[in-house]
C-alpha cells in the first residue's frame, strides 16, 4: 500500500536533525532493506535548508535540470517526488541470492529538462512513463565501523591515477580470460604489410613500422576547427591544426617533428598531445590518430583507391588490434584535451558526505550522492553522438574513458572505475550494477549496463549483436550525411568476416550482412525519423540506412509491437521460417551474385541439379531449427507453394539484370486489393494502420513515412509462432510498390496473426497467394 506523506512545515532547526515532512520516509530502514515506492509530494515542500535531506533532494533535481531553470521553484509544471530503495547488488551466499546495502532512489514524475537518452527501447525500463530518477544516494560506513561494504567508494581527485588505470590493463591483459585464451579477435598482422603509419610519442615524429608493434589509440571529437587542409570561415584568425598530408608527412617523420615547439603558424590539438603524453605515462611508445596517421587529402585516381580509403575500410582491424583505445569522452572539439590529464585539470570527486541524524532510532547517517554511472556519463557527451566515434569504441578490445569526474576501464570482462571497487568481503558470487538505476521493481538484470558492446570474434556474432548494433548507430550524429554507410563500414566488416570475408561489398548488401538479411530486412525508421535524401548518396529503400534516425527492428523489444512477436524467435527459441528461399545482389560486372537464406541452404532443386552454393552462418541466437524445416510450416499451416518458390529461387529459375544496391528476390505475396488498410483511433499513431486479410486474418501496418503510401504488393518475408496460445502463427511483410517498369520500392512493414479458424487442407480461409520475381530498389 502506498504511504501518503504530510506536508512539511517551511523552516526547522538548524542541525543534522530531519525536518519533520523527510523523518517520516524512516531513512535507516530504507538503508538496510530494500522498499517499495512512497511518493512524497511537491518538491517545493521540501526546500527548508536547515534540513540535510532536502539540500540533497533540492540539489539533486537542480542538477537532473542542468541550471537551465529551476523546476523546484516552478509553479506552472509543479513536480511530484517519489522514493524507494533499491540494491545495485545481487549476492550468492550460501547458495541463496541476497540483495544487501540498498541506496536510495528520488524520482520525479517530469522528464528533466534536456535529458539525453540516445539508447534503444528498453521495454522494462520505458513503460515507467512518469518516473524520472534524479538521484541515487549511498549510505557510506562511519568512521569508527568495523565492518566493511561490498562496494567501496573512494575519493577521485583533479588528476587521473595513472597507476590505477596501468592496474586495470595489466589485469586485463594477464588475468581476464578473453586475453589469456585469445578468445576476442587476435591481432590482424596483415595491417603492417607495407608498412602501417603510427606516431612515436617518445620521439614526436610520425613513423611507419613494417611488422607488428603493441600500440595505443585515440578517439575523440574533431569538431568544427581550422585545419592546414580547410579553414574555418567562422574563425578566420585561428592558428590552423596540423594533419598529415602528401606534403608534410616526409618532414613529419623528422624526430620532434610533432612538437609544439618546432610548429610554425600550425599547431597541434590539445587532445592529441595529451594522448601522447598519456602513452607516455603508461609506458607505451606509438599511438594511432586518425588525422596524423592517415594522409588526409589526395583523390582516386583510375578506379585506384587512396590510402584514406583504404585504411578507413581497415577501422575495424586498426582499433581491434590496440593495446587500448584512449576514448576523451568530454570536450565538444579536438582543443578540449584530455579530461585529468591536461590542463585544466577536472573538479574531481572527493567523498564529501551529509550527515543526517534519523528520527528513527536516532542513528547518525553519512550519505553521499552517488557518480553516475559510464552511461550516464557518455551519454552526456558529445562524443557519444558522433557516428564515426561509434565504431571505435565497438571495435576495441580495451577501452579507457574520459569523462567530466573520472575515468572508467572497459573490456569484455566487466569495467573498472576510479570511485568505487569491489572488496574483498566473502561470498560466492557478487553481481553489481554498472549501468543506471531504474525504477521499476520488476527487473533485476542490468538493463543498460555500458556503452561498451565490443564486437570481437566474428564466429560468435550473431543476429541480435547486428540490430543491437544498429539501433545504436542509427542514433548517432554525422557531419555529412552521406556518410552514413562510410562510417558503419569497420562494424559491418566485422560482421562480414562472420560470413566468410569480403562475401558483398558495403554499398552492394547495404550494410546488411548477407546472413543476416532475412531479419535484417526487418527495421522500420522510429517516430521522429526522415528519409535521407537522395543527393547523400546510394542508398536503396530496403536499407535502414535510407533514413536519418534511430532504427527499430521486429524481432527486438521495441515500443510497437507485442512481445509475443518481437521475442519468439530471438528469447524463446521458437523456430523462425523464411519465406524467401534466396537473394540475388548485383555486382559491378552486371553478373548476379546469389545467397540461400537459412533453412534453404542445400536444397533439392528437383531434376538432379547440383545443390546452391551454401553461405556458412553463425549460429543465430535463440533460434532453433524447425523440425521438418520451413517448406514444412509454410506449405502446411500458411498455404504457401515452396515447391513453386524452390523452383524459381535455383539457378535455372528466372534471371533479372541487378545493379549495385539493387535486391532480387522471388517471393510469395498478397495484391494490395487482397488487404484493406485502416486508420487506427488513436491519432498518436498515424503511421500505423490496421491490416486485414480475407478470412480474419488481422494485424498492422506500419508506413515509413507519410508520404509514400501507394502499396501494390504486400511480400511475404517471415514467419513463425507466437508465444502466446492465440494467436499461434503470424508472419511479416514488406509493403511494396512497383511501377510499370519493374522496380519495386519499399514502403513499409506489417505483422498479420492468423486466425484459427484456417485450414490449409480444406482451403478454408486461405490467403491469395501469388508469386514472381521482384527487384527491391
Amino acid at each position: 500500500m502506498e504511504i501518503t506523506l504530510p506536508s512539511r512545515p517551511k523552516d526547522g532547526p538548524s542541525s543534522p536533525k530531519l525536518c519533520s515532512a523527510c523523518s517520516q520516509l524512516r531513512l535507516a530502514s530504507m538503508f538496510a532493506q530494500e522498499t517499495k515506492q512512497i511518493p512524497m509530494g511537491p518538491v517545493s515542500d521540501y526546500t527548508d535548508p536547515n534540513c540535510p535531506f532536502c539540500n540533497l533532494i533540492t540539489k539533486s533535481v537542480r542538477q537532473a535540470w542542468g541550471g537551465k531553470e529551476d523546476p523546484v521553484a516552478d509553479k506552472d509544471h509543479p513536480l511530484e517526488l517519489f522514493i524507494q530503495s533499491r540494491s545495485p547488488l545481487s549476492i550468492k551466499i550460501d547458495g541463496h541470492i541476497r540483495h544487501p546495502e540498498p541506496r536510495i532512489l528520488l524520482a520525479v514524475n517530469h522528464k528533466p529538462a534536456g535529458l539525453h537518452e540516445a539508447r534503444g527501447v528498453i521495454r522494462q525500463v520505458d513503460r515507467v512513463k512518469d518516473r524520472f530518477i534524479v538521484a541515487e544516494i549511498e549510505r557510506l560506513p562511519d568512521d569508527t565501523s568495523k565492518e566493511s561494504s561490498y562496494v567501496v567508494r573512494r575519493d577521485v581527485g583533479t588528476r587521473v591515477d595513472v597507476d590505477l588505470v596501468k592496474s586495470w590493463l595489466n589485469e586485463c591483459s594477464g588475468k581476464h580470460k578473453h586475453s589469456v585464451d585469445g578468445k576476442t579477435v587476435g591481432v590482424n598482422n596483415a595491417l603492417f604489410e607495407g608498412g602501417f603509419r603510427l606516431i612515436d610519442v617518445k620521439d614526436e615524429c610520425l613513423v611507419t613500422v613494417p611488422e607488428k608493434r603493441d600500440y595505443v589509440a585515440l578517439s575523440y571529437v574533431w569538431g568544427r576547427l581550422s585545419t592546414i587542409l580547410k579553414p574555418n570561415e567562422d574563425t578566420p584568425d585561428a592558428v590552423p591544426l596540423i594533419q598529415a598530408t602528401n606534403a608534410n608527412v616526409k618532414a613529419l617523420g623528422d624526430p620532434k617533428a610533432l612538437s609544439p615547439a618546432n610548429m610554425s603558424g600550425m599547431k597541434m590539438a590539445q587532445t592529441v598531445l595529451d594522448a601522447m603524453d598519456f602513452t607516455r605515462a603508461l609506458g607505451q611508445r606509438y599511438l594511432w590518430v586518425d588525422t596524423l596517421c592517415i594522409i588526409q587529402d589526395g583523390k582516386s585516381k583510375d578506379g585506384q583507391k587512396t590510402e584514406k580509403d583504404r585504411l578507413m575500410a581497415l577501422m575495424d582491424d586498426i582499433y581491434n588490434n590496440a593495446v587500448t583505445t584512449l576514448i576523451a569522452a568530454d570536450g565538444n572539439d579536438a582543443e578540449a584535451g584530455i579530461r585529468g590529464w591536461g590542463e585544466p585539470h577536472r573538479r574531481g570527486r572527493p567523498i564529501e558526505p551529509t550527515t543526517v541524524v534519523d528520527n528513527d532510532g536516532g542513528q547518525t547517517l553519512r550519505l553521499s550522492i552517488c557518480p553516475p554511472s559510464l552511461t550516464e556519463e557518455v551519454r552526456q557527451s558529445k562524443w557519444s553522438t558522433r557516428g564515426w566515434t561509434f565504431q571505435e569504441q565497438h571495435l576495441s578490445r580495451r577501452c579507457v574513458y574520459f569523462t567530466r569526474e573520472e575515468v572508467f576501464f572497459a573490456c569484455v570482462d566487466g569495467q573498472r572505475r576510479e570511485s568505487y571497487y569491489l572488496s574483498s568481503k566473502s561470498a560466492d558470487k557478487i553481481e553489481l550494477r554498472t549501468g543506471p538505476p531504474w525504477w521499476t521493481n520488476n527487473l533485476r538484470h542490468d538493463p543498460d549496463p555500458t556503452p561498451y558492446h565490443y564486437l570481437g570474434d566474428p564466429s560468435v556474432l550473431d543476429v541480435h549483436d547486428y540490430q543491437v548494433a544498429v539501433q545504436a548507430y542509427s542514433r548517432m550524429d554525422l557531419s555529412h550525411l552521406s556518410d552514413a554507410l562510410n562510417a558503419f563500414a569497420g562494424v559491418f566488416n566485422r560482421f562480414n568476416k562472420a560470413a566468410g570475408g569480403g562475401v558483398l561489398s558495403l554499398v552492394q548488401s547495404q550494410g546488411i550482412p548477407v546472413q543476416f538479411l532475412h531479419q535484417g530486412l526487418l527495421w522500420f525508421p522510429s517516430d521522429g525519423a526522415k528519409r535521407r535524401p537522395l543527393e547523400d548518396g546510394n542508398f536503396s529503400t530496403w536499407s535502414w540506412a535510407s533514413w536519418i534516425g534511430a532504427a527499430e527492428f521486429v524481432f527486438a523489444d521495441s515500443a510497437w509491437l507485442s512481445r509475443i512477436i518481437s521475442l519468439a524467435p530471438t528469447t524463446k527459441g521458437v523456430p523462425f521460417h523464411t519465406a524467401i528461399p534466396s537473394w540475388h545482389f548485383g555486382v559491378s560486372d552486371g553478373s548476379i551474385s546469389r545467397f540461400w537464406a537459412p533453412n534453404w541452404q542445400g536444397s533439392a532443386v528437383g531434376d538432379g541439379t547440383a545443390s546452391p552454393p551454401r553461405t556458412e552462418t553463425p549460429k543465430t541466437r535463440g533460434v532453433k531449427p524447425s523440425k521438418g524445416g520451413s517448406a514444412t510450416y509454410l506449405d502446411g499451416k500458411l498455404g504457401v507453394s515452396t515447391a513453386t518458390l524452390r523452383e524459381n529461387s535455383s539457378p535455372r529459375g528466372p534471371e533479372v539484370s541487378l545493379g549495385i544496391g539493387q535486391l532480387g528476390f522471388y517471393a510469395a505475396y498478397l495484391l494490395s486489393k487482397e488487404v484493406q488498410l485502416a486508420a487506427k483511433k488513436s491519432p498518436k499513431a498515424e503511421r500505423i494502420v490496421t491490416m486485414e486479410l480475407p478470412g480474419g486474418h488481422h494485424g498492422e501496418f506500419r508506413f515509413d513515412d507519410n508520404e509514400a503510401r501507394a502499396i501494390t504488393e504486400f511480400v511475404l518475408v517471415v514467419a513463425s509462432d507466437t508465444v502466446a496460445k492465440q494467436p499461434k502463427t503470424q508472419s511479416i511483410f514488406l509493403g511494396v510498390s512497383t511501377t510499370p517498369d519493374g522496380l519495386s520500392r519499399r514502403i513499409g512493414i506489417g505483422f498479420v496473426y492468423y486466425s484459427s479458424a484456417m485450414s490449409v487442407e480444406e482451403a478454408v480461409n486461405k490467403p491469395a497467394w501469388e508469386y514472381k520475381q521482384f527487384k527491391l530498389v
